[in-house]
């Protein structure tokens, strides 16, 4: 069939369509293109006028009544034995704390500040982070931000292992069990639900609505707009009203401020925090110590080239001196010299070990129990890092001598499995630090074959370090 329209030049949404086209082909959300399009919203709660009557909460309730999950049967047993489930589908009238049926609560409030009583109301929900570490971390993609600012669990791909709660600051998500793709799986080996929480009605706010929380309120506690309406007018507030502001800079900076007439630190001081009810802790930047791990790690390799440069020009400066004795001496080992496969072989443990303890099944299985700091996800994370900048230095040094000596050093094997881990590791770096956004089902691809190809190239490391210790006597003979 022939196209009788006219060639027209191509419009800026015709473009912004195309680039998201292509973007969707690489396996790639067009965030930075949605952006464009898509308008970023803050939320500003003004504590001063909220009376607690729980209009919110309701209101949330009834628009998100649909999604909540449901348990279909009876739970599957899990494996290891004891292994704990989260079963809130016999408690869904329960409104005084975050479950999986109530994404937004009242937070009651009591104490003295300056000689004088106060009672304040506060709704408790997600707090949208601009640098979410859920988001960041959670190993399958499923907990991810929209160009909207919103932070949201896809529950299609989610399987329920809690590590978004447990790098959350403040331990929103919240978890049901025998619900989600983990049933069509391995039910019993791994998994153990979905996990829930707000996310400001998205779609609403894609279709240029407001959240119905937002809608409903009596008091309008709540104000949306852009981020520089919103913490302009959070600012001001503070400024001409003596208050006081929360979420502001907390963990980089969130998406929801909090205003209070009374000290953050006075009401987290009078409040009891438990699962499902959050304080109000402070909390530093995830992100920041994040953002400079992964440029660490990104300049190791850099340096370790620069270093075998240095050691190629110094011996370039050699070459005329030494020019007879090195045309007359025998060929240079065709391996790694020693040092640097020391460095490559003793990076290559805590950097599995590591990885593998941050996943959710590692505190399944008991691995976290051996050690407190094995369950330190933050620590896991500066080991992980930090050993993949020793592997990268080292791997840019053994590049280096390669292209020195014009000959592969590397056995095939440990070729393509290091190649396939650092590759793997250096795209999930920088999705970590917010350079790079990837589809749920290309960040679960990466993720496998990372820790698939880590845990061959261990079992490789291991088997030839035995093979070459059984080897050592019958040489020595």
């Amino acid at each position: 069939m022939t196209d009788t329209h006219e060639a027209r030049p191509v419009s800026r949404r015709g473009a912004l369509k195309l680039l998201s086209a292509g973007a969707l082909a690489c396996g790639m959300p067009p965030r930075d293109v949605a952006a464009a399009d898509v308008r970023q919203t803050m939320t500003l709660f003004d504590l001063s006028r909220c009376v607690g009557c729980g209009a919110c909460v309701e209101a949330c309730r009834e628009r998100n009544a649909a999604r909540y999950p449901k348990v279909a049967g009876p739970m599957p047993k899990l494996l290891p034995e004891g292994t704990p489930t989260e079963d809130w589908s016999q408690r869904q009238d329960e409104t005084e704390r975050l479950t999986p049926y109530n994404w937004l609560f009242i937070q009651h409030v009591e104490g003295e500040y300056q000689g004088n009583p106060f009672e304040l109301h506060i709704p408790r929900r997600c707090f949208h982070c601009r640098q979410a570490p859920c988001a960041l971390l959670c190993p399958w993609g499923s907990a991810r931000k929209e160009a909207s600012g919103t932070v949201r669990i896809d529950g299609e791909i989610c399987l329920g292992g809690a590590k978004c709660r447990a790098v959350c600051p403040w331990h929103i998500p919240q978890r049901q069990s025998g619900v989600g793709l983990y049933l069509d799986l391995a039910p019993r080996l791994a998994g153990n639900g979905v996990m829930y929480k707000c996310d400001r009605c998205d779609d609403i706010v894609a279709a240029g609505g407001v959240p119905a929380c937002v809608e409903i309120c009596p008091e309008g506690v709540q104000s949306v707009g852009s981020p520089a309406e919103i913490i302009a007018r959070a600012r001001r507030m503070a400024q001409e009203g003596g208050g006081f502001l929360y979420g502001l800079e907390e963990n980089g900076g969130t998406s929801t401020i909090y205003y209070s007439p009374v000290p953050f630190e006075i009401i987290n001081a009078a409040l009891r925090p438990e699962q499902g009810k959050p304080a109000f802790p402070p909390v530093p930047s995830f992100a920041a110590s994040d953002d400079r791990l992964t440029q660490a790690l990104l300049a190791a390799p850099v340096a370790g080239l620069l270093g075998g440069a240095l050691r190629t020009t110094r011996r370039l400066a050699r070459k005329a001196r030494d020019e007879l004795a090195v045309s007359s001496a025998p060929p240079e080992n065709a391996e790694l010299p020693p040092i640097l496969r020391a460095l490559l072989a003793g990076a290559l443990l805590p950097l599995f070990f590591s990885g593998l303890l941050q996943l959710p099944i590692a505190a399944r299985y008991g691995l976290t129990r051996l050690g407190a700091w094995l369950g330190d996800f933050a620590l896991l994370h500066l080991v992980h890092y930090c050993a993949a900048a020793v592997w990268l230095g080292a791997l840019g040094a053994a590049l280096a001598l390669c292209l020195r000596r014009r000959r592969i050093l590397f056995r095939p094997v440990p070729a393509v499995l290091g190649a396939a881990t650092t590759l793997t590791g250096a795209l999930l770096a920088l999705k970590n630090s917010g350079l790079l956004f990837f589809a749920p089902s290309l960040i679960v691809a990466l993720d496998l074959i990372h820790l698939g190809a880590a845990f061959l190239l261990c079992g490789y490391a291991i088997f030839r370090l035995f093979r070459r210790r059984r080897n050592l006597p019958a040489t020595a003979a």
